[in-house]
């Protein structure tokens, strides 16, 4: 967490300095112009009004559909305006390995699906596979491909914190 407490450090006096080099003259208070920073590996942003994870994904990585790596690199699951978010530029936690453990990714498998229900405990009626979907929608998480998965077992590429696989056999 220590790489946290330099990345905030130094957003701080990097935002502190840009601060100061830019307030304007006006008639009235000198308000400062609050610019993002960029630097190799990541920008330090602030916040403005109608800033969502997506629409910071989209101006700084080219996807909004990064939007959870920087919600996942800053910690938070909602921004609000005025508030310092790091974007990563480059990938981080590769192999799910951090200081706080390694990440865990559920592959959920299904064989056979059914309207009506079974004593066969290899059938996920309709409503009970629909009910597993919402829940996983509703906390959070995010399908991933086997392709995906496996970039990510190959420190290839990052993934979601809350990923999940969903495979189905034969069925």
């Amino acid at each position: 967490m220590n790489h946290w407490k330099c990345l905030g450090g130094l957003f701080i006096l990097t935002f502190f300095l840009g601060a100061c080099a830019g307030l304007q003259t006006k008639t009235g208070p000198a308000v400062p112009v609050i610019q993002d920073q960029a630097f190799q590996d990541f920008v330090a942003v602030i916040t403005q009004e109608g800033d969502t994870w997506s629409s910071l994904a989209a101006r700084y990585l080219s996807n909004p559909q990064l939007d959870w790596l920087i919600s996942d690199f800053n910690g938070r699951e909602t921004i609000a305006p005025g508030q310092e978010v790091i974007v990563p530029l480059k990938p981080f936690g590769l192999g799910g390995l951090s200081l706080q453990g390694h990440q865990m990714v559920p592959i959920l498998s299904y064989h056979q699906f059914s309207a009506t229900e079974s004593n066969d405990r290899m059938i996920v009626t309709k409503s009970a596979f629909l009910e597993q979907m919402r829940f996983l929608k509703d906390n959070g998480y995010r399908v991933i491909t086997l392709d995906q998965l496996f970039d990510f077992l190959n420190f290839k590429a990052p993934l979601p914190r809350k990923s999940v696989v969903i495979t189905i056999d034969d069925g």
